[in-house]
């Protein structure tokens, strides 16, 4: 019988560990197209960044005082580095970019909110994230564009 409370116990601490990192977006992601890993942190805790006004601006459309959650650019892959070149970029140019800065979800926002970058498209919009299960994350940017909002939107994969 102990056994049983004991795996029961088990069970249940784990279940509970994968529930909090399902609400969790923070760690290592990898973008749709498998250009880079983006790393999604606690504002608190410092990381290099590239643009500091460039967060500034994200975190602004965060509103909020509770604590927030940053993104930038961890690492960026051959295909990445490929990319980049056939935009003019260089690698080091994204590296340590900020590309999120969001606020937690609300009772009347499930999401969570704030400013999104596209190093890509160089475009700064909107953001609103949300987990998909444990291992996708949905990143979607919306901007005002000839008088009308203008939407697109990656799933992003937990890295290992």
């Amino acid at each position: 019988m102990r056994k049983l409370v004991v795996a029961i116990a088990a069970a249940w601490i784990a279940a509970q560990a994968d529930l909090a990192r399902a609400a969790d977006p923070t760690g290592r992601w990898l973008d749709e197209s498998g250009n880079g890993h983006v790393e999604i942190y606690r504002c608190s805790e410092t990381r290099p960044i590239s643009d500091a006004e460039l967060l500034e601006w994200m975190c602004k459309k965060a509103k909020s005082n509770a604590p927030l959650l940053c993104a930038r650019v961890a690492s960026i892959t051959e295909a990445g580095k490929a990319e980049l070149i056939k935009e003019g970029k260089k690698a080091s140019e994204v590296l340590n970019k900020p590309v999120l800065c969001l606020r937690p979800p609300t009772s009347t926002e499930p999401r969570w909110t704030g400013g999104v970058y596209s190093v890509y498209l160089d475009v700064r919009a909107d953001a609103y994230v949300s987990l998909e299960g444990t291992e996708k994350l949905l990143v979607k940017g919306c901007k005002l564009f000839e008088s009308r909002w203008t939407c697109e939107e990656e799933t992003w994969t937990r890295a290992p």
